[in-house]
């Protein structure tokens, strides 16, 4: 599976912002990682739609303990996760999907 590729990272305490390379199939990779996380198919259904076309696009899911937003643009994605998770143990789930800044 191809994976996205992440531009910049910020982390502050339990939110950490992720700048993510808008690519063609990108919404795929996000339908799979949320899956990992057990979200629900109607979650995973409003991420289901390609973002080729997409720009100036918001979207915002809550569940399992994860709150999750999409600022989509022409050229990036800005995706925005709230969690208790500590920084390692996402850290392991992202690396399934993403590919982090060298």
């Amino acid at each position: 599976m191809k994976k996205a590729r992440i531009l910049s990272v910020n982390n502050y305490g339990k939110i950490h912002r992720y700048v993510i390379e808008k690519q063609k199939d990108i919404h795929g990779i996000f339908c799979n990682f949320l899956s990992s996380l057990n979200f629900s198919e109607e979650s995973i259904g409003e991420v289901d739609i390609p973002f080729d076309d997409l720009d100036n696009e918001y979207i915002y899911l809550n569940e399992n303990g994860y709150e999750i937003q999409f600022f989509i643009t022409k050229d990036l994605v800005n995706f925005i996760l709230k969690t208790n998770k500590d920084q390692l143990e996402l850290n392991k789930i992202l690396l399934n999907y993403f590919e982090f800044p060298k």
